[in-house]
């Protein structure tokens, strides 16, 4: 019986689990957390306090309290604690200069020490929002998922965010974020690449370039606080290039096309294939074997995986600049041959059954005493049976080649060439249009193959050497 409590204190822990998931699940369907797209809240990603709803900030908020104090300057209210996480609501700092306020968040629970000085407010106001004074030096780097740039702004307003997992009972889940807001007005000047200052008008038009090309869609600075800094705050870091592809380039196509060494016998190929059977476990096992196919040549040495050819098939489009019908694009090789069954043979197989039982094995006694008592023994028998089986198998192929004599099949590539400004290319190459606020895209009738770029395709790829990416 020894192992008895173990396994009941095993199935009582998954039960619990089970309740408890079950639980957590029920609670966010009566609060219509789960299937309401109008909430915002819960969500993993973090959410503006200010932009949420009033049952969704008391969520948010629950168990949390705004604690401040008062300051003689701003140097006694740093903006961030390192030391805690974002679990801990009281990471951040409020400061409120015309207040000589410092702030934070933090529990409300009894066993909580806000500090001595601290005192609690009726609301959370304070504690959601601030606007500290910018260094003329300090950089604020506007980042997404594709790119950054560095810009001075004339004033960044704090707010606070918060997100968690999708339970509404999951408020240890929580994490407090301090997220640095400016208006597109706010933004004063930067830097290029090249040293040359940017004034406010370039710099502004330059970030809603982007926004056009999908771009920073928030306004917000990676950092927590804006300080002094050193270093350049960059608009660009080198002179602008994209990967350009030509709309044409972009149409799915497979030709047949002139090559020289393309075999001259087109004819379809009859390839039958060997039938062998063997014995496994006393039943039969069979197989189908094939010799050379024509699908299986090796054309490398005949004709290159890669060439570059017109479209045979492809007309001018009065509506673009360039005459497609005399255009290059890149063709890669594909497969020569289609094949058809033409003949079938029923193949045996064996498979396979793993079988277990317990039984009894002897018998185990115990004297205690003058009592002897007896019980019995058991182990664990396994066998496994076979079973014969059968399948249809093709045993007869008939080959066609998919092109005529003389060609080969290719399908085209949506290659692009490397684009750059005016001034970094020669004459006869792609070049990006400027349009403004050293902001720059592919030519008319081209698309982006660069991630952040106007009229973006992500099927436009260029050649690794080109330096476009």
């Amino acid at each position: 019986m020894s192992w008895l409590l173990p396994s009941i204190l095993v199935l009582s822990t998954r039960v619990l689990l089970a309740h408890r998931a079950v639980r957590d699940v029920q609670g966010a369907l009566q609060q219509g957390f789960i299937g309401a797209p109008g909430r915002q809240w819960p969500s993993s990603s973090p959410v503006k306090y200010a932009n949420a709803s009033e049952a969704d900030q008391a969520e948010m908020m629950k168990g949390v309290g705004c604690y401040c104090k008062k300051v003689a300057s701003i140097e006694d209210c740093g903006s961030v604690k390192d030391e805690h996480s974002e679990k801990d609501p009281n990471r951040y700092k409020w400061y409120h200069e015309d207040q000589g306020l410092c702030c934070k968040l933090d529990w409300t629970s009894v066993f909580t020490f806000v500090g001595w000085s601290y005192k609690r407010q009726d609301t959370m106001d304070l504690c959601l929002s601030e606007v500290r004074p910018v260094p003329s030096t300090s950089c604020c780097h506007l980042k997404d998922k594709i790119g950054s740039v560095g810009l001075r702004v004339k004033k960044a307003t704090a707010e606070a965010f918060v997100s968690t997992n999708i339970y509404y009972d999951s408020e240890k889940g929580r994490r407090f974020f301090k997220v640095l807001e400016f208006d597109m007005e706010d933004i004063s000047e930067s830097t290029d690449y090249t040293g040359q200052a940017v004034q406010a008008a370039d710099a502004q038009g330059f970030v809603r370039n982007a926004q056009k090309a999908g771009m920073f869609k928030e306004l917000q600075c990676s950092e927590v606080e804006l300080v002094k800094d050193a270093g350049q705050c960059v608009l660009r870091t080198e002179a602008s290039m994209e990967c350009c592809c030509h709309q044409a380039a972009l149409l799915e196509a497979e030709r047949c096309l002139p090559r020289d060494g393309a075999p001259s016998e087109v004819s379809p190929v009859i390839v039958e294939g060997h039938y062998h059977e063997t014995s496994e476990h006393s039943h039969r096992k069979g197989s189908i074997t094939f010799g050379a196919t024509p699908d299986r040549m090796d054309y490398s040495h005949i004709f290159p995986d890669f060439v570059r050819a017109r479209d045979p098939l492809l007309a001018d489009d009065p509506a673009t600049s360039a005459n497609e019908s005399e255009m290059d694009f890149s063709w890669q090789r594909m497969d020569q041959w289609t094949s058809t069954c033409e003949a079938t043979a029923s193949v045996p197989y064996v498979t396979s059954s793993r079988h277990s039982k317990r039984v009894k094995s002897g018998t185990t006694c115990h004297r205690v005493g003058k009592v002897t008592s007896c019980h019995a023994r058991y182990t664990t028998k396994s066998w496994t049976t076979y079973h014969q089986k059968h399948e249809t198998k093709c045993i007869k192929y008939k080959f066609t080649r998919l092109c005529e004599s003389g060609q080969a099949l290719y399908r085209k590539q949506p290659e692009g060439t490397c684009a750059r400004e005016p001034s970094q290319t020669s004459d006869g190459a792609v070049q990006l249009v400027d349009i403004g606020s050293l902001s720059f895209m592919c030519p008319k009738d081209y698309k982006s193959g660069t991630p952040g770029g106007h009229h973006y395709d992500r099927r436009c790829r260029c050649p690794q050497q080109s330096g476009c990416s």
